[in-house]
């Protein structure tokens, strides 16, 4: 068995015996097939692929459909058009056909084969004697304890308590964890030698990331202490982490150092078990209530069946139904989950048999059904299949059914005719029976031998032994939008059986655990008409909810516990000191024979020049950039410039200047402090943000820059032109601030090309009305058939929209003396449109106004009350206004600073909510310094500098280069800190954070490899990843304001700052593995420099980030699905975002079992890790693009473009690295290359 850690015969790296051993017994011999790492790779190939494919089916499909006919099936029927969707082809015909291919369920099950097969043959017990038994006798503990967890989340006798003492003991315990490892890391500095560099250099990397915690975690307060809420995940994570650590003991009794891998399979199994039982076992459903009312049943919206009613006595009613599976003939029990040509799946049409039950006095036949419909006029049918009821004055036809995840929770409404029949078989007529109209209320009643029936087509009903009874439902918006900030329901729950009945509130990710059931606050509706409020409740019976908490946690320790223990073999070897030479008797007798000895000897006085030569690119380089960053922070001068000494004008007024003495006889006039300005306050996109934020973000999208250029050709903040527009629009629309590059937009607006696209709102005017003609026809298009003109007409339509609200928030309404009442009426409209539009909000509230308004509201209503009221109390915070921005309209400096001043000043006496000046200060601060953009630059030149040190100077330009990523990342962090004191969030919210995040995280594991290996290789994935993110990030920050409200949904501190922070360094770590794939493959292939040390540092390095990889995007993806349970009760429910995180984790653990396989080596790994790179960036932005699913966002013009691009690029870098070994120019230079494994 190969034993090397990291090294290139490292594949039974994890303790996998590849090699048969004598004397198999008959089991052994067949089970040795099954556990192939060829078959388990084979496995994941199609595991991947058969993702991608559900992935692509929801852009046409049902999310339940693909899930049935994909995931939940054992042989999936793929069609070819899936792998066409619209967004990525528009215009394309349809493609008839498809092929057949092993679906998820038939996967998973030779997976667990596969997986209890490796077990039974290759990882057997290590111990014997006492210590084996003793290691059995723990692991049937932890496996006891296990159990004890998994039921702990069985809450059939009542609602599941919560203890909030043990969540402060909690609490307590992980803060005294915290304190304990900060003393023992900082003690372990004093411990380990200095000498041993890379083990110094994690112990203090653990040190500053323990201090970062305790920093944030604990000096603030009660303000970091996590809710309840969080907490009650913490706990159920906790309890699961117990049970690993102890199942961890018991491994590492039984197996030794194969503990590790044993425990997380065992997870995965556990993970895997927890799929099945959802599949078969789990019941989701939806219970919909008004105020006041109260209901003991759930509905299943998936499903439909069909009700007939009649009455028993005034209070009873006795119903039949009849379920869609028997309605439309649809297999049911285990046929359900074969696939159609085997018998199973569903028929989607209408079962031509009539049905019949003792219970009712007719049969019942469908003629029609629709799994989806919409109601028409029956003239606008050629024929009406109704004969009787509601069906003579409406019709239905089928409509598109959902696509994917919908993110809108829109809810397909069956619908269909049905045919009844008396006992002797005549007709009792065709009726119209649909969802529909059950929801409303509207139903058809048929009487048959005196008695009225009730027939209705509805939703499937789970009746409950407990009522729910909604006393209050609230809906928080964020200020200026229609963005839900959080939902929440109090509702009283009784429950006869179980002596329940009280009242308790559930909201966005808190839900309430009862009767074996879940309730989770999912949605709110109310009527515009009636104005009567609903809230929606979904309801989940699912007994095994507690697995998969566990299951992450047992394979996240076991993952840990494996790594490390590799870890520590590579660090010891690492370490290690070189052996002495072996030397013979002739070496010894002849001096010259002997072997060069390494000799520590003083610096002698001549080589200190040389010494300090080295350090020389290092302290330019930091006395540059240093220099650079420290500038960009420093404030400017005072706001003053210098006025020409020309005499005053007869009646001019000089009283804003001021005569300096030391000025020349020219007059020291005072400026526009547009700084001051930009750190007001405006309430806009949900958030409070200062003035200069709304400026650089909106002319960030029209212009695709911050700046703009005055007629002048010089630049100008976005201030400035903000400030114009508001206060002097005459001149403001002059500005050149539209960028225009589409050639047939420039056309049909009649612009010439010109260098920088970039026009004024003033010259594309006179073409608006031909705009919005041509922008209303692309509109009845569907979305995938249009063409590029269109869809950049549509853009520059939207951006003129964006400018139109921008300016009339800020312009008076005409009010003139001929008929200002009728002036004002239109004004109150104008402002009531407006107001729909969500433009930004600049005037704080007053005592009798408790929102913000818009500066054109505040001033009409200001205008009402001073008609209406002489003594209206006046409104301080618009007269602030007004003064600001009327002096700047009459170039006023002095004045617009003074007003800004006292603005300023009253805002501080005045306690607004949500309104921090501090903040806001800082953030127009952040703004100007710009600090990713320094880190790009920095990077860039530490790029520069270490593929110098690859041609000459190794030593002195790779440390300036290690300086520069230092350099960069201490800027990248404080950035990243910035941003999380600004927001109040964990570093990862939206697309544009992820792109930043990665960029800091991938720098930091450049650095990290550069002090280990010293090889400039560090350097350059640092340089080049930082920079390269940095740059994806400011591509996306063009589309507005980068600090994004959340979601209600969303809007929860724990899980963004464990799923989404661990998501995206799985998204992090598996770039770096697949740049050090391509750093492999060009230098092998391109340049003579992949020595057969290089050669093997490179796979080190990928392997090592590899285990990096796959640890974080499985804890990240799992802990996801624990979001996902914790919020709508669903731990998985392949949404594209969920499927793509799923590929990484597949990905991942593709390429590591093919290299423990021996099936590819160093440089097949480097072709796999590449190929890596087009599965993440599928997940990061591909799966986005689909337009499908509860994540869907992000879409962007022209991302999809440059994915292709990228994911091209890979390829032919893939292409590259399968050339054979003979050929690459670095084979030449070292022969020895090809004497290793050409995989």
């Amino acid at each position: 068995m190969a034993t090397e850690v990291f090294g290139r015969t490292g594949y039974s790296e994890l303790g996998v015996d590849t090699l048969p051993r004598q004397g198999l017994g008959l089991v052994r011999t067949l089970l040795m097939p099954l556990a192939s790492l060829k078959l388990t790779v084979a496995l994941f190939a199609m595991a991947i692929f058969v993702v991608l494919a559900g992935t692509l089916a929801q852009v046409e499909d049902d999310i339940w459909v693909v899930i049935r006919d994909y995931f939940r099936t054992p042989v999936a029927w793929i069609k070819f058009q899936i792998f066409f969707p619209p967004s990525f082809f528009p215009g394309l015909p349809k493609i008839p056909g498809g092929f057949y291919f092993p679906g998820g369920w038939l996967i998973g099950t030779v997976m667990a084969v596969n997986l209890l097969a490796a077990h039974a043959v290759r990882f057997t017990f290590q111990a014997k004697g006492v210590k084996l038994f003793a290691g059995l006798g723990v692991l049937l503990l932890g496996a006891a304890m296990t159990w004890v967890v998994i039921i702990s989340g069985d809450n059939a006798s009542g609602i599941l308590p919560e203890n909030q003492t043990l969540y402060d003991g909690l609490w307590l315990t992980l803060k005294i964890s915290l304190y304990a490892a900060f003393v023992l890391l900082f003690a372990s500095l004093f411990w380990v030698p200095m000498s041993k560099r890379v083990t110094w250099g994690l112990l203090a990397t653990g040190l500053c990331i323990t201090l970062a915690a305790i920093v944030w975690l604990l000096i603030p307060g009660n303000a970091a202490t996590p809710s309840p809420s969080s907490m009650r995940i913490l706990w159920q994570l906790t309890k699961g982490g117990l049970a690993g650590g102890l199942l961890l003991v018991g491994c590492l009794l039984a197996f030794g150092q194969r503990a590790g891998i044993v425990l997380l399979h065992g997870g995965i199994a556990l993970l895997m078990l927890s799929e099945v039982l959802v599949g078969t076992k789990a019941v989701e459903a939806q219970m919909s209530l008004s105020e006041g009312q109260t209901q003991n049943y759930v509905q299943d919206v998936r499903t439909v069946e069909l009700a007939v009613s009649h009455s028993v006595d005034e209070k009873s009613e006795e119903v039949t139904v009849v379920p869609r599976k028997v309605l439309l003939g649809e297999p049911s029990g285990w046929r359900q989950y074969l696939p159609q040509f085997l018998g199973g799946g569903a028929t989607g049409g209408a079962l031509k048999e009539t049905l019949s039950d003792p219970a009712l006095p007719f049969g019942i036949r469908f003629v029609e059904f629709y799994n989806n419909a919409k109601i028409v006029e029956p003239k606008s049918l050629g024929k009406n299949l109704a004969t009787a009821g509601q069906g003579l004055k409406i019709a239905v036809v089928g409509a598109e059914t959902s696509k994917g995840t919908d993110a809108g929770g829109k809810v397909d409404m069956p619908a269909g005719y049905v045919e009844l029949f008396r006992k002797d078989g005549s007709s009792l007529g065709t009726y119209l029976v649909s969802t529909l109209l059950a929801e409303s209320g509207e139903t058809d009643t048929i009487n048959v031998d005196g008695r009225d029936y009730t027939l209705a087509l509805r939703f499937e009903r789970h009746y409950k032994p407990y009522s729910v009874t909604l006393k209050d439902v609230r809906r928080e918006l964020y200020p200026g939008t229609s963005t839900p900030k959080d939902f929440s329901s109090d509702i009283h729950i009784f429950d006869n059986s179980r002596h329940v009945d009280r009242d308790v509130k559930v909201w966005m990710n808190n839900p309430l655990r009862f009767a074996g059931d879940t309730l989770y606050q999912t949605g709110y509706f109310q009527n515009p008409e009636s104005r009567n409020e609903f809230s929606t409740l979904s309801v989940v019976a699912n007994e095994g909810w507690m697995i998969p908490y566990v299951s992450c946690m047992i394979v996240a320790i076991g993952m840990l516990a494996q790594f490390t223990i590799t870890l520590l073999r590579f660090l010891n070897r690492l370490q290690k000191p070189e052996p002495m030479p072996l030397v013979d008797a002739a070496q010894i007798s002849d001096p010259r024979r002997r072997p060069a000895q390494r000799v520590k000897s003083k610096s002698s006085p001549q080589r200190e020049p040389s010494r300090l030569l080295g350090w020389m690119p290092t302290a330019i380089m930091l006395l540059i950039f240093g220099s650079y960053s420290i500038m960009a922070v420093i404030p400017k001068t005072a706001p003053t410039r210098l006025a020409s000494p020309v005499p005053a004008l007869p009646g001019e007024d000089l009283s804003s200047e001021k005569v300096s003495p030391n000025s020349g006889g020219k007059s020291v006039v005072e400026d526009f402090d547009l700084v001051a300005f930009g750190e007001l306050p405006v309430v806009a996109q949900g958030r409070t943000k200062p003035f200069d934020t709304l400026a650089r973000t909106n002319l960030q999208v029209l212009s695709g820059k911050s700046t703009y250029t005055d007629a002048d050709g010089k630049s100008q903040p976005a201030a400035r032109w903000l400030l114009d527009l508001i206060a002097q629009p005459q001149v403001g629309l002059k500005h050149a601030v539209l960028r225009i590059e589409n050639f047939e937009l420039l056309s049909l607006l009649g612009l010439e090309r010109r260098p920088g696209f970039r026009y004024s709102p003033f010259e594309v005017a006179k073409k608006l009305p031909e705009l919005g003609r041509q922008a209303d026809l692309a509109r009845e298009k569907p979305a995938n058939e249009l063409t590029s003109f269109e869809k950049k007409l549509l853009q520059f339509e939207r951006q003129i929209g964006q400018l139109d609200l921008l300016a009339n928030a800020f312009s008076l309404p005409p009010i003139g003396n001929e008929n200002p009442l009728l002036d004002l009426r239109n004004a109150i409209r104008r402002q009531q449109a407006l107001e729909s539009r969500h433009p930004p909000l600049v005037v704080p509230p007053t005592e009798d106004e408790e929102k913000w308004q818009t500066f054109s509201a505040a001033w009409t209503i200001g205008t009402i009350r001073s008609a209406l009221m002489r003594d209206a109390a006046e409104d301080v915070g618009l007269s602030h206004l007004v003064t600001i921005f009327s002096s700047w309209a009459d170039d006023k400096p002095k004045d617009f600073n003074a007003a800004v001043k006292d603005y300023k000043d009253w805002l501080a006496t005045q306690n607004l909510k949500d309104v921090s000046l501090s903040k806001l200060r800082f953030e127009a601060f952040f703004n100007r310094v710009d600090w990713f953009t320094q880190s790009a630059v920095i990077y860039l030149a530490g790029f520069v500098l270490a593929v110098l040190s690859w041609l000459f100077w190794q030593k002195p330009l790779g440390r300036a280069a290690l300086a520069m990523l230092i350099l960069g990342v201490i800027i990248h962090t404080i950035a990243l800190g910035s941003r999380m004191y600004i927001s109040g969030r964990p570093p990862v919210t939206n697309l544009y954070s992820s792109a930043v995040f990665i960029g800091w995280a991938s720098v930091l594991l450049g650095i990290l490899l550069e002090s280990i290996y010293r090889n400039g290789v560090g350097n350059v994935i640092g340089a080049v990843a930082g920079y390269a993110t940095l740059l994806i990030a400011w591509g996306l920050a063009a589309d507005g304001d980068t600090f994004d409200v959340l979601q209600a949904v969303l809007d929860t501190q724990f899980w963004l700052a464990t799923h989404v922070t661990c998501i995206t360094l799985g998204y992090a770590t598996t770039y770096i593995a697949g740049l050090l794939g391509f750093i492999y493959l060009a230098r092998g292939v391109l340049t003579p420099s992949l020595t057969p040390s290089m050669h093997r540092e490179l796979y080190r390095m990928t392997y090592g980030i590899l285990c990096f990889s796959i640890f974080f995007s499985f804890v990240g993806t799992v802990l996801g699905g624990l979001w996902a349970d914790d919020s709508w009760g669903r731990f998985w429910g392949w949404d594209p975002k969920e499927n793509g995180a799923l590929m990484i984790v597949l990905w991942n653990a593709l390429a590591l079992h093919a290299r423990w396989g021996g099936m590819v080596k160093e440089r097949g790994l480097a072709v796999l890790t590449v190929a890596g790179n087009i599965v993440v960036s599928w997940s990061w932005f591909g799966v986005n693009e689909l337009g499908v699913g509860l994540h869907s966002y992000g879409f962007k013009e022209g991302t999809l473009f440059w994915l292709g691009l990228f994911a091209l690029s890979q390829l032919l870098v893939i292409a590259m690295g399968l050339i054979p070994k003979q050929f690459w120019w670095s084979a030449r230079r070292h022969p020895e290359l090809i004497g290793y494994n050409e995989k």
